[in-house]
């Protein structure tokens, strides 16, 4: 399952012969500047990110102002998920809970950028997590931007790829405690939160990523995580950054980044 801005479409792909077997219509956005997708505004534009949610028949994709449920049994759009009114931006990637069946994604070009999260037995929102620099509340700076998120089954924790904030201006993965979402979310009266200053007590911790400008994050081995970094700065490498996702510290640094989207094969050990 592929998504396809210039068609309007989520395409599927036989991997075993390579080919196109459908495509699957249902009210995507497409690119903002029309089908050629020449200068496209990729705030604008859609699908975006596609999660397939285990042990179901769906699969959630990031479109313009909402989410989209893809049913598999029928490969056919069966629920419009709302997020973020009409302000014409996308929800772009997203990352899935299976210990609490929640669906976490980000909206990178709201002012300010925000996540948003789901419950996937009912695809209603629950919570909504507004990104501005810790402990300075919703009048504080917005985050930089959001990109890729992952969750943790040993912390039960959303990692998010933070683009920039006050202390981390090239970017910092938040770390997220599901039991917070849970503690505050509500699909009878979903809840806004913005996101706090980090303290034992509310589990949340923030990871510098030095000169980084994240894009794709994923995790690895034991307690490995691979952050992708596409540098902003001129002439400084382009890396990805290896760390532990339990301290944040960073293990390795790696000449293979500039990239959006990275992810760990088991089978292979290899990113």
């Amino acid at each position: 399952y592929f998504t396809d801005r210039n068609n309007k479409s989520v395409d599927v792909i036989d991997t075993t012969t390579k080919k196109l077997i459908k495509q699957i219509f249902g009210g995507f956005a497409g690119c903002n500047t029309g089908a050629a997708c020449v200068g496209a505004n990729n705030d604008k534009s859609g699908p975006d990110g596609l999660n397939v949610i285990p042990d179901t028949t769906f699969i959630y994709v990031g479109d313009v102002n909402s989410v989209k449920v893809i049913d598999t049994t029928t490969d056919s759009v069966v629920n419009t998920i709302p997020i973020g009114g009409s302000s014409g931006l996308r929800a772009d990637e997203g990352c899935y809970d299976p210990d609490h069946k929640i669906f976490m994604i980000n909206s990178p070009g709201e002012t300010p950028p925000f996540a948003t999260f789901i419950d996937t037995t009912t695809q209603k929102v629950i919570a909504t997590l507004l990104f501005t620099d810790p402990g300075t509340g919703s009048a504080g700076p917005a985050s930089a931007g959001l990109e890729a998120c992952a969750y943790d089954r040993a912390t039960q924790s959303f990692l998010n790829n933070n683009d920039g904030t006050t202390a981390n201006p090239h970017g910092e993965v938040d770390v997220i405690p599901a039991a917070f979402v849970l503690a505050s979310g509500n699909p009878a009266a979903p809840v806004t939160l913005t996101l706090p200053a980090p303290t034992p007590a509310n589990g949340f911790k923030i990871f510098p990523l030095g000169n980084c400008d994240p894009t794709g994050l994923d995790l690895g081995p034991g307690t490995d995580m691979a952050v992708s970094c596409r540098q902003g700065t001129t002439g400084v490498p382009l890396t990805v950054e290896i760390l532990n996702r339990a301290t944040g510290n960073l293990l390795a640094t790696i000449n293979a980044g500039g990239g959006d989207q990275i992810t760990y094969d088991a089978a292979r050990n290899r990113y």
